[in-house]
């Protein structure tokens, strides 16, 4: 049968879907799958929240085997998610749809996916596949972060219907060893942030604000380390001070004159689209200071982080908003919008140059103020994970007689008592894993930009905290405690923060986005049921990563407790309270797990003053 060769396939559709009759093989050159949390989620949230008649997926590139299967070669993480999808939808298709070449694990668990009853499987389970099943599963059924709605999945089957990806098969004689090179080492393609530059640079009339204008908007793009250390030093020094960590300030001054052009400021869409990388500002460094720069990840990506700006630079322009304390939450923040959101405040064939060099020095500040006082992921050495930190960027001078003028060199120092900031920070981080919801950046950088008078500590921390409690008061106020998987996560990540503050335990936030009840929904070696009332009460749940409530399936508490020490440990406050209650086989009863929720939630009650 002739297989046209670039095709539109529908997710779901009337009598049939993406696997009903085709069948896909992920080669062995290709990695298994590894999309974290965060990726899965926001797949969820993209197909969930698009507006539009259609919404597109992406492209799927693959290669026609002689015995009609599909070799992926390009697209195998998100037809991966969509498997894992369907199936916790209950969406029928043979469970050999998609098969990993010479990787036996991944095919036992994708096909035994479907028996949730049955769990000793589970051991010998590929932990990524199980644990990115986990994940869809329990976002099909909690509720959507800051949002009220349980997600039905009636409701997620009718958006899939009108949900596409392209599939492009490859001719027969490719090479695809030499395709798969090649899409892997393909420059950077036209991004939507791209558009948006050429097009507000083109509403700028004077020259030299242009110029400046493309070197501001290059230097915050690149998210990694510092925003001064993206700037030759003759910039460094006119916009942040001989030492580097002044507030740009709006004198008429403010934009630099150089002698020298970027390359990309006047260059027309098509000609940006031409190029093979559109995002790299090539300058020449001055020192080697900035070699350190690779230390440092930001939790934002620059779309994500204009859409934040964007939005401050909107209530600067309106002063009435301004004084009104504009809610930051509401619309989701969704970088697909990107040009759209931008067009509505800079329309075009309207004279608004100076407006667009007013947001050049709002996002330059904007860059400064995320930089200096907000969470960042910090690598050294041969540490792969990282770790959170809050540094601020400082600049000594040489004095060598090697040099005939004096050199700069820059180093990091913490923030002046920045724990407790840290500690909020990285709790709202992991609370908000999605981009979408990520309101708090919002809030906490417009407070910086707006309300912050000289540095203090505690009202950096104060004003966190404010914004987690607004969100674990709605929680408290409903006044319903026997929520079970849909309990909000940021209510056991703010009390594992109390916990903190009470005992000052060794503790990190980290991403642990799995609700897991202690004593379990369906327990191995006891026919002894809990009610549903205790078994979803807040004494009962903790909050794990995925990859320890894989492991903790069905047992029971003191064999969780037994056989997870060390994983315990490093997990939440509260599970370890827990885990120290469950002394012998018969400590964690209804009513002792009834008491320490009691207990816990008393001490929330109290933080936020409630009766």
């Amino acid at each position: 049968m002739m297989v046209k060769n670039v095709r539109n396939i529908k997710i779901v559709f009337s009598g049939g879907n993406i696997f009903s009759k085709t069948k896909y093989i992920i080669p062995l050159y290709q990695r298994a799958f590894a999309w974290e949390d965060k990726e899965i989620e926001q797949l969820i949230d993209d197909i969930l929240n698009f507006e539009t008649d259609n919404y597109y997926l992406g492209n799927l590139i693959v290669f026609e085997r002689n015995d009609g299967k599909f070799e992926v070669i390009d697209g195998q993480q998100r037809l991966t998610a969509l498997y894992l999808l369907l199936t916790a939808l209950d969406i029928p298709f043979e469970r050999d749809a998609i098969s990993f070449e010479y990787r036996p694990k991944s095919d036992y668990t994708l096909e035994r996916l479907r028996n949730n009853d049955e769990v000793s499987w589970r051991q010998d389970a590929d932990s990524c596949i199980l644990s990115g099943f986990d994940v869809v599963s329990k976002k099909i059924l909690g509720k959507v972060e800051a949002s009220s709605r349980t997600l039905k999945s009636a409701e997620l089957k009718w958006k899939l219907e009108k949900v596409s990806l392209v599939r492009v098969i490859v001719p027969p004689n490719t090479d695809l060893n030499k395709y798969f090179e090649i899409m892997n080492n393909r420059g950077e393609q036209l991004e939507q942030q791209d558009i948006v530059k050429s097009r507000l640079i083109e509403m700028i009339t004077d020259g030299m604000k242009r110029d400046a204008f493309a070197r501001i908007w290059d230097a915050c793009s690149d998210m990694a380390g510092y925003v001064q250390m993206h700037f030759v030093v003759a910039e460094r020094n006119h916009y942040f001070g001989y030492d580097w960590d002044c507030y740009p300030d709006d004198s008429d001054g403010y934009y630099l004159a150089s002698d020298k052009t970027d390359s990309t400021a006047l260059r027309s869409i098509s000609e940006i689209a031409d190029s093979v990388d559109v995002t790299s500002l090539s300058t020449s460094r001055l020192d080697k200071s900035d070699e350190d720069n690779i230390r440092f990840e930001s939790f934002l990506t620059f779309r994500h982080f204009l859409l934040h700006v964007l939005k401050i630079f909107e209530v600067e322009e309106n002063v009435a908003e301004v004084v009104a304390k504009k809610t930051w939450s509401g619309e989701l923040i969704d970088d697909k919008k990107l040009i759209q959101r931008f067009e509505a405040v800079f329309p075009r064939n309207k004279h608004v140059g100076k407006t667009v060099e007013r947001f050049g020095l709002c996002l330059l500040r904007c860059r400064f103020l995320f930089d200096n006082y907000m969470l960042k992921r910090e690598f050294s050495g041969d540490d792969t994970e990282g770790r959170w930190s809050l540094k601020t960027l400082k600049v000594s001078w040489s004095n060598s007689k090697k040099y005939a003028k004096r050199q700069p060199k820059a180093y990091y120092v913490d923030v002046t008592n920045s724990i407790a900031s840290r500690m909020l920070q990285s709790m709202l981080r992991v609370t908000y894993t999605s981009p979408l919801v990520m309101h708090w950046t919002t809030e906490f950088l417009a407070w910086l930009y707006f309300d912050m008078d000289g540095y203090d500590s505690y009202e950096h921390s104060e004003k966190l905290e404010n914004i987690a409690k607004a969100a674990v008061r709605e929680y408290m106020n409903d006044g319903e405690f026997s929520t079970g998987l849909i309990t909000p996560h940021i209510v056991f990540n703010y009390l594992d923060y109390l916990l903190w503050q009470k005992t000052k335990q060794d503790f990190q936030f980290e991403f642990r986005n799995s609700v897991e009840h202690w004593y379990p929904q369906h327990p191995i070696d006891s026919n002894v049921r809990w009610d549903e009332q205790e078994l979803n009460h807040f004494g009962n749940l903790c909050l794990v990563s995925s990859g320890l409530n894989s492991k903790f399936s069905n047992n029971l508490p003191l064999a969780k407790k037994a056989n997870f020490r060390n994983g315990i440990d490093g997990q939440s406050l509260k599970l370890r309270r827990m885990a120290d209650s469950t002394t012998d086989a018969n400590a964690w009863t209804e009513e002792v797990a009834i008491a320490h929720g009691e207990e816990m939630l008393n001490l929330i009650r109290s933080a936020l003053e409630l009766d």
